[in-house]
């Protein structure tokens, strides 16, 4: 246990699967309700039968350049994974690529209720005790591509409650457009190398 402690005083990097890889950068939930006009209640009961046929799809995806250099550069720090994509998938992905190692923890959509997808902090918490054992974290950084990926930071720093820290760094190199986001981030990537000087200031 004391080593975890001494470990979490270290910065933990988060990642959204779209931020590592270029995939689809879209919400799917988002799309469903506002493009396809489902409600709320279809779109959850959608989003059950999301991660089964992702397990299904082999469609190869690919790094963003550069992205698997930040992985190793900072490989001594502990990594996770909090996503809307299928745990399996990234796990498939992140082999394949040989940056597996940093990652301690996956949690996919697969492995947070319907009720407790992000924005809800569950998946986060899930990840950091996955990792850790326990909760007391103090400094986290959170990378994404979409304003829920801010606001997931925001409620999962909340959620760990006293001193804990969760920076938000918003991807802007996935073609996200974070300055019309509502909920800020704290620094914007604009290309995949910002992440080693925005990382690197917290390391």
């Amino acid at each position: 246990m004391g080593h975890s402690l001494i470990q979490c005083r270290r910065i933990l990097l988060f990642y959204k699967s779209n931020s590592i890889y270029c995939c689809s950068t879209f919400n799917w939930q988002e799309l469903y309700v506002d493009y396809y006009g489902l409600s709320h209640g279809e779109m959850i009961q959608a989003g059950s039968m999301w991660a089964e046929h992702q397990d299904k799809n082999q469609t190869e995806v690919a790094l963003f350049d550069g992205i698997k250099n930040v992985v190793e550069h900072f490989s001594k720090l502990h990594h996770g994974i909090c996503s809307q994509n299928s745990q399996k998938n990234i796990s498939r992905v992140l082999k394949r690529n040989g940056i597996d190692a940093p990652f301690k923890a996956i949690v996919g959509y697969d492995d947070v209720s319907n009720g407790h997808q992000k924005p809800h902090s569950f998946g986060g918490l899930k990840c950091v005790e996955s990792i850790f054992g326990h909760r007391n974290c103090k400094l986290l950084m959170y990378i994404g591509d979409h304003e829920a990926d801010a606001k997931f930071a925001r409620n999962l720093q909340s959620a760990l409650g006293g001193s804990a820290k969760v920076i938000s760094v918003a991807a802007a190199y996935s073609r996200s457009e974070p300055e019309r986001w509502e909920v800020k981030p704290d620094y914007i990537a604009r290309n995949v190398e910002d992440l080693l000087h925005i990382i690197g200031k917290h390391a």
